[in-house]
């Protein structure tokens, strides 16, 4: 499983789209729809990092082509969405509706392969939130990004869409029951034990239509109508610490047991975590830790 940021940016002209597509497209007013987002509660140790934060989907009758959702955390203390700061080269194309002489004074947005008299360049600089997309409902669709709209983390606006340009080429999600979504990353502060609320709640905000919309394969968004329905969801820090963890980059996997190896063989680096591999809780490192750690990743816990 993979861990990383989409690398595909917005090219000039696709923000206009995608404006078009997802986030302003009209709900439908005719056709009775639902939706449903649900927030997985989880759990993470102390200084744990990309945990995984699920986000399931309800859509029983219609296909989902793109969305875009903003959630929020109320606990900065506890947990961040971890971004990086990238500049970004907004363009926006406009055509002229009137004019005064040489001067513009009516103009409309358009897409940049249609006909426009001038356009608008904006730099900014965006925060790239992390997304875990493999095995989701949204695993090969083009566009899949994140950013934190209040630029510091606590936030994070998730904006989706199948098939950017021309005709569809990847299916979207079909109608169906709790489908995993898509999986936030997180990472978690090292608060300390005596912390006696550890839980942070992690809220959708789905009355904020800028930053909501689920489309159909029409450009409607679906089940804006009273018809959706969210499960906001948690995540709670364990006391104590996360045993295995040696290298503390907030997880246990196989780059612990070859540093901890390292460390006691052949000279490695001084292992800083140490109550994480501490098992015999003695605050020394010896043999029995490390065949505690071997035992736990490829043998019986």
């Amino acid at each position: 499983m993979s861990f990383s940021i989409r690398s595909r940016r917005p090219q000039a002209g696709f923000l206009a789209l995608l404006v078009a597509v997802v986030m302003l497209a009209s709900p439908a007013s005719a056709q009775e729809t639902e939706l449903a987002l649900r927030i997985n509660d989880t759990s993470a140790y102390p200084g744990q990092q990309n945990v995984a934060i699920s986000v399931y989907l309800s859509n029983p009758f219609d296909m989902v082509v793109g969305f875009n959702f903003w959630v929020q955390l109320d606990r900065p203390d506890i947990m961040v969405f971890p971004t990086i700061a990238d500049t970004v080269i907004h363009t926006t194309y406009w055509d002229c509706l009137e004019w005064n002489g040489m001067t513009c004074v009516d103009s409309v947005l358009v897409n940049e392969s249609a006909e426009w008299d001038f356009w608008h360049a904006d730099t900014l600089v965006a925060l790239w939130g992390c997304l875990d997309t493999a095995g989701t409902l949204v695993s090969g669709w083009d566009f899949v990004v994140a950013t934190s709209l209040s630029g510091m983390g606590y936030d994070l606006h998730v904006i989706a869409i199948a098939n950017p340009l021309g005709e569809p080429l990847t299916n979207g999600i079909p109608p169906q029951e709790g489908g995993l979504l898509v999986k936030l990353l997180a990472d978690v502060y090292l608060i300390p034990d005596t912390m006696v609320d550890r839980t942070a709640n992690i809220t959708l905000q789905p009355f904020v239509n800028e930053h909501f919309c689920f489309s159909d394969q029409y450009g409607q968004c679906i089940g804006l109508n009273g018809t959706v329905e969210v499960d906001n969801g948690s995540l709670t820090v364990f006391s104590g610490h996360l045993y295995g963890d040696v290298d503390c980059s907030g997880q246990c996997d196989i780059a612990d047991l070859v540093y901890l190896i390292d460390y006691m063989f052949v000279g490695g680096p001084v292992v800083e975590c140490l109550p994480n591999i501490d098992c015999d809780d003695d605050d020394m490192i010896s043999i029995t830790d490390l065949v505690c750690l071997v035992d736990w990743m490829f043998g019986s816990p």
